[in-house]
């Protein structure tokens, strides 16, 4: 993925083929919410349990939100059209935002249901087969983050005149 375009307003990424269908199939997993309820403190809060609630509640607004903003603006046609042969992706700073929390919830999630292992650059001695998509979910979704937070860091990402799919 390749900053096209970026301004005060909007960002404009570029992706080749291949990476238009990772980022579709990774952001298909949403919402991965971790596999417990989170908790607002670990040794309970006296009458916590109606604030536990209202944040639960929240969490589930937010992910129908989300999950709402991710079908309208990542289909092709809305923010997402095809350029040559790549793709092109442009997005207000508040669908930046949006992008960045699903891509976030994704990869925290992964990492939860992995058991919130410490060392997250090999696969711990005693991972399971079953948890190998976790891995490749927690990893790409961090992937996509970074570019992402590169280009709205200070400076941002340069800009490029490349076409999207071109130069992979």
């Amino acid at each position: 993925m390749k900053v096209l375009e970026r301004s005060a307003e909007r960002l404009v990424l570029g992706m080749g083929p291949q990476e238009k269908i990772v980022l579709e199939r990774l952001l298909a997993f949403f919402p991965l919410g971790p596999d417990r309820e989170p908790m607002l403190s670990k040794g309970g809060l006296s009458g916590g349990e109606g604030a536990q609630e209202l944040l639960r509640e929240a969490l589930r607004e937010e992910r129908v939100e989300l999950l709402e903003w991710l079908r309208r603006h990542l289909e092709e046609g809305t923010s997402l059209r095809r350029v040559g042969s790549g793709w092109s992706l442009a997005l207000g700073m508040s669908d930046v935002d949006r992008l960045l929390r699903v891509l976030n919830e994704l990869r925290v999630g992964a990492w939860t249901r992995l058991g919130c292992p410490e060392e997250l650059h090999e696969e711990p001695s005693g991972a399971k087969p079953g948890e190998a998509p976790f891995f490749v979910i927690m990893t790409l979704a961090g992937q996509f983050e970074m570019v992402l937070n590169q280009a709205m860091g200070p400076g941002g990402a340069p800009v490029t005149s490349q076409e999207p799919g071109k130069g992979e």
